[in-house]
């Protein structure tokens, strides 16, 4: 089903009943299908496992409303690209684990904690771009993918890191601020050979 055609059915049918429909597999979609704004109704959060699964959803538009989106929410989805917006305060664990058709992530949110194996095994993510208000990346977040060209941190001081979270991600650059520059090498002692100053990056 396309974008168009899923708009229509929203409008047409009302947000809820589309909610119903595609977020808890009550049709079996075999074509590509996208989730509009507006099937989301008033809704302020994303429950847990919501499009676990789903390879034919190629594109989701999260709206300012949602505050919190729970764990493997996507995990397994087709998504391309996603937009996080500014509304969102908590992210669950596992939230893209093995979306292998993910190629970029915008994060409008000033989250903290970038959540333990969020973009694990996303074999296509290209790059990420974290918020200067991170101040953890949990365990195995960014693991295993090894087509990322870069990955840039914009907390001036660097955020805790859980195992393994960078392990197999293409031994890319991890542009920092350039005044932390020295801060990261130290804190992040067994990246320090990836770490560059922001300025840098061309």
């Amino acid at each position: 089903m396309s974008a168009v055609l899923n708009r229509r059915f929203a409008l047409m049918r009302g947000a809820s009943i589309y909610w119903e429909t595609i977020a808890k597999g009550m049709i079996d979609f075999t074509t590509e299908f996208s989730v509009p704004e507006e099937a989301f109704g008033t809704r302020t959060n994303i429950a847990e496992r919501t499009f676990w699964g789903r390879a034919n959803m190629k594109e989701v538009e999260i709206p300012p409303t949602i505050t919190s989106i729970g764990g493997s929410a996507f995990s397994g989805s087709g998504l391309v690209n996603v937009v996080l917006p500014s509304s969102i305060t908590s992210l669950g664990s596992e939230l893209f684990r093995g979306c292998n058709s993910l190629e970029t992530c915008v994060f409008e949110c000033a989250i903290t904690s970038l959540p333990n194996f969020c973009f694990y095994s996303c074999t296509k993510l290209k790059n990420l771009d974290l918020p200067s208000s991170i101040t953890s990346i949990g365990a195995s977040s960014i693991r295993s993918n090894n087509v990322l060209q870069y990955v840039i941190v914009r907390s001036t001081t660097p955020p805790t890191l859980g195992a393994n979270c960078f392990d197999f991600t293409n031994n890319c650059p991890i542009y920092v601020p350039d005044d932390s520059v020295a801060t990261y090498k130290t804190s992040w002692s067994s990246l320090a050979s990836r770490i560059f100053p922001l300025s840098s990056k061309t």
